[in-house]
């Protein structure tokens, strides 16, 4: 009786021993497929810009390659004026065609007094990106909510970084 038991037991092992070792060998190495914008052509895909838009109004900041799309993953921001007497707010819009990607309101507050309930400093961090497609523009128009003191209006200095990416 131990001598049969004993065989079946070690051929019903050796039996799953061998189905499982055909089943790792078939086995595929596992591969992760992009599903989103690839880091391009190997070259720096670092893209920064920056500047300072005076007394309000409307810039083109970037035009995306025809072969290549820009995520930009953050934007910082800051308003500023020549007068110390300078306070208001105003209404930042980045925007591509008539598709708004971002809005912001930045307040500047006259020295030792608290006019507005906005930061004059804006620092965005977008994890996702914000993706501007190959061969778009993206402007940002700076508009005026309210200010006084200001001369011709708040200065809005800024920089953006981000990467440029296969479509």
């Amino acid at each position: 009786m131990k001598t049969n038991f004993h065989l079946a037991l070690t051929t019903f092992l050796a039996f799953s021993l061998g189905i499982c070792f055909t089943v790792i060998l078939q086995l595929h190495t596992a591969t992760a497929e992009p599903t989103g914008p690839n880091i391009s052509y190997g070259s720096n895909p670092i893209v920064n810009y920056g500047g300072t838009i005076y007394d309000y109004g409307n810039l083109l900041l970037l035009t995306a390659p025809s072969n290549q799309d820009i995520v930009l993953t953050d934007i910082h921001l800051s308003a500023g004026e020549a007068s110390a007497d300078c306070r208001g707010v105003a209404h930042v819009t980045f925007v591509t065609n008539t598709y708004v990607h971002a809005e912001f309101h930045l307040g500047l507050n006259r020295y030792g007094y608290d006019n507005t309930q906005y930061n004059g400093i804006v620092s965005a961090k977008f994890d996702s990106g914000i993706r501007i497609s190959a061969g778009s523009q993206l402007a940002v128009d700076v508009a005026k909510l309210w200010d006084s003191g200001c001369g011709n209006g708040i200065d809005l200095a800024y920089a953006i970084t981000g990467y440029a990416a296969s479509p």
